[in-house]
């Protein structure tokens, strides 16, 4: 996301009419051919996995993915190539549908839980952003469990709000079908989402539990990065978290009041996202007097269920739109996650018996997180 651009998000409404009219995608794809998928020669290279509603743009030789939707879905996969430590651009091919799938079940039974991860992008976000976002979460849980990007076409601009939700929603049964099928292949789902893919990710989940719950069982696993979607429609008794947390899951949700990309989300939806803890804009009118401090996040305490304030965290960067990996104290809390280890111990439970959550708390000693602070540019 260009982090900076979201500075202008608040006039998005009357901007995004003025959008211009996608391209003829038959000059971006015409010079697109299929090739087989390579395997990861060695232990410095870290490969992905892709599937894309977006316009495959294939011209002067290369391979991107232009912010456009495509009545084709794209199989791809990308390579990592780590010189020092540190993960060079990787190298994108695509592939034959057929193949893709062989090559990711063949790489999830080398896993010897046969785990997949699979990472939802949010809005103005580009397919680099997208991948790159998911390597690094990929890093946090472990190398060698196979990544999976489900990338829809955003147009990666901070004023194109209401463009990305629709095209977000347009891609919504490609994502139930792809996370799906991928609920047949593997025996351990772990679901990371962001932002607006928060919303695409829990509905294609819940839609996979009326489907066949059997196999969606195997999502085992769910994290929502500042999810921008309705906090009431989340969080009251019977609503998307108790249907979540239905098939035996684990749920993590990291919101902050300082996220000022879902203030701007707040502004078009008119009432609080999940992905905040402000009460200014809560649906109980009384709670709104305890404004931005109000810790409206908390709830009624679930098994299995977490959602931690990352406000008090010290990220890099502006916006805080990206605490979950922006974070080093909030790296740390989504590695535990992952690895099915306890949380840090600057996570801090706060609240009463009736309503629970938490909070990072960075006057904690900090104890070894596997990252370092990220710079926001």
């Amino acid at each position: 996301m260009p982090r900076k651009a979201l500075l202008s998000a608040l006039p998005f409404v009357l901007l995004a009419g003025c959008a211009l009219q996608p391209p003829d995608p038959a000059p971006l794809v015409e010079g697109c051919a299929n090739v087989p998928v390579s395997a990861a020669v060695d232990d410095e290279s870290q490969q992905f996995f892709f599937l894309s509603t977006a316009i495959p743009d294939c011209r002067d030789g290369g391979f991107r993915l232009a912010p456009y939707r495509h009545p084709d879905q794209t199989y791809g996969s990308g390579m990592y190539e780590l010189i020092e430590g540190e993960a060079q651009p990787p190298t994108l091919a695509k592939h034959d549908r057929d193949d893709w799938f062989m090559a990711l079940e063949s790489a999830i039974n080398t896993h010897p839980q046969r785990r997949v991860i699979v990472f939802i992008h949010g809005y103005a976000t580009s397919f680099e952003e997208a991948h790159k976002d998911a390597a690094e979460v990929r890093a946090l849980g472990a190398s060698n469990i196979p990544l999976v990007v489900l990338h829809w076409p955003s147009r990666n601009n901070a004023q194109d709000y209401l463009l990305d939700r629709a095209s977000i929603g347009w891609a919504q049964d490609s994502i139930i079908e792809t996370l799906g099928t991928l609920t047949i292949l593997a025996d351990d789902i772990t679901l990371v989402t962001h932002s607006m893919g928060a919303q695409a990710g829990t509905s294609a989940v819940l839609a996979l539990d009326e489907l066949s719950a059997a196999n969606s069982a195997v999502i085992k696993r769910i994290v929502l990065a500042s999810p921008d979607f309705d906090r009431d429609r989340a969080l009251r008794i019977g609503g998307t978290v108790d249907q979540l947390l239905g098939r035996d899951r684990k749920l993590l949700v990291y919101a902050s009041e300082k996220d000022k990309a879902l203030r701007a989300s707040r502004t078009v939806n008119g009432y609080a996202r999940l992905g905040t803890t402000s009460c200014e804009f809560d649906l109980v009118y009384e709670r709104r007097a305890l404004g931005k401090e109000g810790n409206c996040h908390l709830t009624a305490p679930r098994q299995g269920f977490a959602i931690v304030d990352t406000g008090p965290s010290m990220p890099g960067g502006y916006l805080r739109h990206n605490d979950f990996l922006d974070s080093c104290h909030v790296r740390a809390d989504i590695a535990a996650f992952l690895r099915d280890e306890p949380p840090p111990a600057y996570r801090v439970q706060i609240g009463d018996e009736e309503n629970e959550g938490y909070v990072i708390d960075p006057s904690i000693t900090f104890d070894g997180a596997p990252c370092e602070p990220i710079s926001d540019d």
